[in-house]
């Protein structure tokens, strides 16, 4: 009843930022919706943004069938495809936590008994990297935009996505090497707790690829890639779209940092998060002074885009049905054990501080 709660306030709080921008709307420029009706579209360049996007989507499934040979589990790339799009499709279906990342995991574990640990890195791994790959996007593009024209958010904002880029950056580098993922630092981050779990698969996803350097190299070029066709994507809509929209270097700062949003835990791959962070991003950039209005406008349009791409995973689903709905019945249970787990060891380690207290 918990989880169900939990479930219903999330798509809460996305359809509230999603009413709430398309209200915005209505007051700032009434007359959008009959400028976009009756305006003139460029379908070239709305087909193109869709050709790109799902080429970004199977090039990240290259990006995660490569991590996943570096850990010599027997994987082709069509099932990578396959569980990619699978995957993908979760993400947009499913309103619970049951997302893309654990369905693959438990999948791969399924088919590889005994390698669960392994398929999980390569997964937090596939993550990791392309968080850090949207911010050093994000930050590579400041230094091609002219800053000067924008209003003070906008320079306090590109400043600290420079910081959040060098952070990461830093943090990937540690990973490359033994001494980064050990030391007091490492235990002290890997103690039980609301992180602990988080920061203990990750450094031990990072020991596991420390023999496979090369591959993370390669991850991170491949998230670059990925990244740019979505930004191209994005900027195809934009200018297919009636109204005018920011240039394609604007849209290579502003894109990456609502992707990032994207990752935040609501329905959808963040649904209204993102939304609401490129609508606040075209208000500052937009080049006629609609950026709030075309901004809501061209992020729909752009989720509208992704959750199309995502029905391809419906053909998958069709083709193994039964198989994969027995799948979802045991992520299920997965997560129950490990709610049940996390509520144990914190119930434990309230216990222990009680009694050190009383000590």
């Amino acid at each position: 009843m918990k989880k169900l709660l939990i479930n219903f306030v999330k798509l809460g709080i996305s359809l509230g930022l999603i009413i709430y921008l398309v209200s915005s709307i209505k007051n700032k420029d009434p007359g959008l919706f009959g400028r976009f009706m009756e305006g003139e579209k460029k379908w070239s360049l709305l087909a193109l943004a869709f050709v790109l996007m799902t080429t970004a989507v199977l090039t990240s499934f290259c990006r995660w069938y490569f991590l996943v040979r570096a850990l010599d589990l027997p994987f082709r790339l069509r099932d990578a495809f396959r569980l990619g799009f699978l995957g993908y499709l979760m993400n947009f279906v499913s309103l619970g936590s049951i997302g893309g990342d654990l369905f693959k995991a438990v999948f791969i574990a399924r088919e590889h008994p005994g390698r669960r640990t392994a398929a999980v890195t390569s997964i937090v791994f596939d993550r990791v990297i392309g968080l850090i790959g949207l911010l050093l996007m994000a930050c590579t593009a400041i230094l091609f935009v002219d800053l000067s024209n924008f209003p003070k958010q906008i320079h306090e904002l590109a400043i600290a996505t420079v910081v959040a880029a060098g952070i990461g950056l830093s943090v990937f580098t540690l990973m490359l090497f033994r001494f980064g993922v050990e030391g007091p630092v490492a235990d002290w981050l890997c103690k039980p707790g609301f992180a602990g779990a988080f920061f203990q698969r990750v450094f031990e996803a990072a020991r596991t690829y420390q023999r496979r350097r090369a591959v993370l190299l390669l991850a991170l070029g491949m998230t670059f890639v990925v990244q740019f066709l979505n930004i191209l994507a994005f900027s195809c809509i934009a200018h297919g779209l009636p109204d005018a929209a920011p240039s394609l270097g604007v849209h290579c700062f502003i894109i990456p940092l609502g992707l990032v949003s994207a990752a935040l835990p609501l329905p959808m791959e963040g649904l209204g998060a993102f939304e609401t962070v490129v609508t606040y991003l075209y208000e500052y950039t937009s080049p006629d002074g609609r950026g709030t209005a075309k901004g809501v406008l061209v992020a729909l349009g752009y989720r509208l885009l992704r959750i199309t791409v995502a029905l391809i995973g419906v053909g998958f689903y069709l083709a193994s049905r039964r198989e994969i709905d027995h799948m979802i019945h045991e992520v299920e249970e997965i997560e129950i054990e490990a709610e049940e787990a996390a509520e144990e060891e914190a119930t434990g380690l309230s216990a222990r501080e009680a009694g050190d207290s009383q000590a």
